[in-house]
């Protein structure tokens, strides 16, 4: 009688751990229909942005997403400008972290925890539901394989130490959400240590992640410091005689996918940020979009950009302190 019972509690907690899920994208699907739009600020290009609205209206055809698309610096001062003049006009925001954290302090977001929210890992995720990972971006050293043969690639950070490399590496004059994860890895002190080793390498600099790569390509140097592994692999599929290296842990820059708060449409701002965070979706991210998406179960494309690789997400909260970090960065590599 008692295991009978038992089967049967169980089996009703299964029925209501499927149904509840459904359940809830029903009340919200319900919900929308007294919606009128729904306004997505992002990041992303594009194309991929467009992409993804229109994967979501083929899902949901009565809702027809609106996308603005800018910077994440310009999408920060667009809201709180829009919020100065009393208006709320955006329903979902995907943006990078620091500005992510930035908007959240100041109470732009709402609270929602999406249905596959259980499936992003410690540090991809806001504990209050304020913003989940959409992708990332990870941080790899780039190669020219034809100057540099595969028995002399570097391993880790401080083999670029090495004589040989002296005023053959490239780096982007703005990494500092690198170089201050590096700090946190090692502890101030050994990551100040490697980062002034590094400043006597004469690295040259340019700025931007892209810009580098194609130099390095081009054979303008040996190699970059640390570069995003998406772009590295994509230039690579092309043709260009790049290889990359993994430095674990690997440092994840994300960018996060939030509710408004106070949005005008915020039952399909939840149904667009299911969609965004849930297997279907990060599979587009990956692809579609060929990035590092932050769903535990969607592996990325190709799948040597995530498999077996440890992970280092950068914590959005570091944005308070990236000014002092920007300063350091610069002093150190004496660079404008």
């Amino acid at each position: 009688m008692c295991s009978k019972l038992i089967r049967l509690l169980f089996q009703g907690w299964l029925l209501a751990a499927v149904v509840a899920p459904a359940s809830a994208q029903d009340e919200l699907l319900n919900n929308s229909k007294s919606e009128r739009g729904l306004v997505i600020y992002g990041s992303p290009n594009l194309d991929d942005l467009s992409f993804l609205a229109g994967a979501f209206s083929k899902k949901y055809p009565s809702i027809k997403p609106e996308v603005y698309r800018a910077t994440s610096a310009a999408i920060y001062n667009k809201i709180v400008t829009e919020a100065r003049g009393g208006r709320r006009v955006f329903d979902v925001v995907i943006n990078s972290g620091f500005e992510t954290h930035l908007l959240k302090k100041a109470g732009f977001f709402a609270p929602y925890f999406p249905k596959e929210f259980n499936r992003y890992g410690s540090g991809f995720k806001e504990a209050q539901g304020l913003w989940t990972t959409f992708f990332t971006n990870t941080h790899v050293i780039a190669y020219n394989n034809r100057q540099v043969k595969a028995e002399e690639a570097p391993k880790s950070y401080e083999d670029l130490l090495q004589r040989r490399w002296k005023g053959r590496l490239m780096m982007h004059s703005e990494d500092y959400e690198w170089f201050t994860n590096q700090l946190l890895i090692r502890g101030e002190e050994k990551g100040l240590k490697l980062m002034r080793d590094l400043a006597q390498q004469d690295i040259i600099f340019r700025r931007g992640h892209t810009l580098t790569l194609q130099l390095i390509a081009a054979g303008e140097a040996a190699a970059s410091v640390n570069s995003y592994a998406y772009r590295a692999e994509r230039m690579k599929q092309a043709g260009a005689p790049l290889q990359w290296v993994a430095v674990e842990p690997v440092v994840a820059n994300l960018l996060c996918v939030a509710v408004g708060k106070d949005a005008p449409n915020p039952n399909r701002a939840r149904l667009f940020v299911d969609f965004a965070t849930s297997k279907e979706g990060q599979t587009i991210v990956s692809q579609r979009f060929q990035r590092v998406p932050g769903h535990l179960d969607v592996e990325a494309s190709p799948p040597s950009l995530t498999r077996g690789i440890k992970f280092w997400p950068s914590n959005p909260e570091l944005g308070e302190r990236i000014d002092y970090y920007g300063k350091l960065f610069r002093e150190i590599f004496r660079v404008n």
